[in-house]
């Protein structure tokens, strides 16, 4: 379960208002619910078990036709996956790594470290900037709390 921002939930409303009558996805066209109706009514009178993946169709063709739609232009290769593994890099890059293993899904935390706690310029960066804030608050705090005062300096 990942929790989404008001944004994502704003969006996936207005997809949903937008999406044809009667159909109860936000990505679905009118003839892809019947199909997948079709697919459903099939495995119950066949007695097979329903399976996520039927609701899907061409999930790769249809990603790599909304990036060209978009107007992104690929380095390298740019599949499914790779929004995935950047939301969790996202998310290790602002979360404690528990919390990042909950989120990815991975049994073990040490997939997760494995994979996304590696230190970059931006962290290096941000974990100067952190020291930074609370070197601030509390030299706010603390008015003789200033490099020159620590110095004996006036």
């Amino acid at each position: 379960k990942v929790p989404m921002p008001g944004f994502t939930v704003d969006l996936l409303a207005k997809l949903q208002e937008a999406a044809p009558e009667g159909v109860p996805f936000a990505f679905a066209d009118a003839d892809r619910w019947e199909r997948i109706q079709e697919r459903w009514r099939d495995c119950r009178a066949n007695k097979r078990p329903w399976e996520t993946r039927f609701m899907s169709n061409n999930v790769i063709r249809s990603f790599r036709a909304d990036v060209r739609r978009a107007g992104i232009k690929p380095v390298g290769s740019f599949v499914i996956h790779t929004l995935r593994k950047n939301a969790i890099q996202n998310w290790a890059d602002s979360l404690p790594m528990n919390v990042v293993r909950s989120l990815a899904g991975h049994a073990n935390i040490e997939t997760t470290e494995k994979y996304y706690s590696k230190v970059d310029g931006y962290h290096l960066q941000k974990a100067k900037d952190t020291v930074q804030s609370i070197l601030d608050e509390q030299c706010k705090k603390y008015a003789k709390s200033t490099p020159e005062a620590f110095l004996g300096e006036k």
